[in-house]
């Protein structure tokens, strides 16, 4: 038994799906199946019965997640008293974000906090936003700035840095004209997964988030999406601060957006870096948005 068999177990045991799951890890679902197929043979015991598309814990099972439950706070509460022994609590940040936020708005603020002069030390973890909140939820970093959830998480407070409007785009010629809601379900796109924080995007502009596109390529990355766009792959719906001037926009009756916000776990105590990359983050997007 190992820690990543151990992380994608407790992940589908707290009632995730394995495909949720794996997202969240970074890891492809069938590599998840392998992972708890592994476990089982190892435990030589079945740790889950499938009841229609859910998987539910064996008696075995839920033996078993009282003990990886508590080996992984365990490990956590480890990790981070070795980082606060190495990095001092006020000169370290454990920080996850999504690669486009990670990359575009926070790349130069790093800079600024995190420069030769300093003594701050900073982990970036770059993955899905999804991800970002459920390691914070493990208590694996101080920080999770990404897109806002349709639904907010319990137990983490949460700080609004600035909302960011989302524009429907292709490239020229993609449609012959302005297109209409069935245009748009009928048309090839290229879309976030759709267990991302995109369903409340798709809310805003179809005003249902269960609508089904006719998604061709799926990407958490915003500058694939993008690159797929580029080249006519399908439409997409992309951050203005994301749009390339080679693309066509089609303006929506009402605007679209997403909010970028930051939440800390309100168990673990405030890290001080924390509060500066916020504001940072906070003022340069009133200046820039």
């Amino acid at each position: 038994m190992n820690q990543s068999q151990i992380e994608i177990f407790n992940a589908v045991a707290e009632g995730r799906t394995l495909q949720t799951a794996a997202e969240e890890l970074g890891i492809t679902q069938s590599a998840a199946t392998k992972r708890l197929q592994s476990l089982e043979q190892d435990l030589d015991v079945r740790l889950f019965r499938k009841i229609g598309r859910q998987l539910q814990l064996t008696e075995d099972g839920e033996r078993v997640l009282q003990s990886t439950s508590a080996l992984m706070s365990e490990w956590n509460a480890m990790k981070k008293d070795l980082w606060q022994r190495h990095q001092g609590q006020s000169g370290g940040l454990k920080l996850a974000t999504s690669h486009y936020v990670g990359t575009y708005w926070l790349a130069p603020l790093i800079a600024k906090l995190f420069s030769k002069a300093s003594q701050n030390r900073l982990q970036l973890n770059l993955m899905p936003s999804e991800a970002a909140i459920a390691a914070l939820q493990r208590h694996e970093v101080d920080l999770a700035i990404c897109t806002e959830p349709a639904t907010l998480p319990q137990n983490l407070s949460r700080t609004e840095l600035f909302e960011e409007e989302m524009l429907l785009v292709a490239q020229p010629g993609f449609f012959s004209q302005p297109p209409s809601h069935q245009d748009l379900i009928d048309a090839p796109c290229v879309f976030a997964p759709p267990s991302s924080a995109t369903t409340s995007q798709l809310a805003q502009l179809f005003g249902d988030p269960a609508v089904l596109l006719n998604i061709v390529v799926s990407s958490n990355q915003i500058s694939s999406l993008a690159a797929m766009v580029n080249h006519g792959v399908g439409w997409s719906l992309l951050p203005k601060s994301a749009i390339h001037p080679a693309m066509q926009c089609y303006p929506q009756q009402a605007p679209i957006t997403r909010k970028i916000s930051a939440f800390e776990s309100d168990s673990q105590r405030p890290v001080r870096l924390a509060k500066r990359l916020k504001d940072l983050v906070r003022n340069v997007a009133n200046a820039t948005l």
